[in-house]
């Protein structure tokens, strides 16, 4: 996931205090793993003076209901991540997929799924909710296993006997 709706609403208001008047923007269809930062940059495209934070709350409060509070820390400890100071040269040394798994730690994985966890709980009966989380909850699991394999990898090789390994 890369997210970062601050970062973004900061280019945005540069943007317009330079003058500019019209962009294009071509992305994939990333919204399990980008979530709000589609819907920050889209209402501050139509009006860059909005808040970036009241946006964030209206799109949790307006998807989620009930399970807004769990759905917003979820996304604000990747946002928290996303933001870490690192070395590199190219986008803050995030130019390549072990690069970015390696922000994640034990605890913030478990962090994170918690948060889902809580959001299904909040939302009840609601299904209309309970699918908005899921659609969110699958897009993680793909990212998460990924970065649960590249914590794996860097786990056997730096096993150093073979027993060890086998028990990874």
């Amino acid at each position: 996931p890369r997210y970062s709706p601050h970062r973004l609403a900061e280019d945005i208001w540069r943007m317009r205090d330079i003058g500019v008047k019209g962009i294009f923007a071509d992305d994939g269809p990333l919204w399990p793993t980008v979530g709000p930062s589609y819907y920050v940059v889209a209402k501050l495209w139509w009006d860059p003076d909005r808040d970036v934070d009241e946006l964030i709350e209206e799109f949790h409060t307006t998807l989620f209901g009930p399970a807004a509070a769990p759905m917003a820390r979820y996304w604000d400890r990747h946002e928290q991540l996303w933001l870490k100071k690192r070395p590199g040269k190219w986008f803050e040394g995030l130019g390549n997929m072990t690069t970015l798994a390696s922000m994640f730690s034990g605890a913030d994985l478990a962090y994170l799924d918690q948060q889902f966890v809580e959001a299904h709980e909040l939302a009840g009966a609601d299904e209309v909710i309970q699918q908005r989380i899921r659609f969110f909850e699958r897009g993680w699991e793909f990212a998460e296993h990924y970065i649960r394999e590249h914590h794996l990898l860097g786990q056997l090789q730096s096993a150093k006997a073979p027993q060890a390994a086998a028990e990874l």
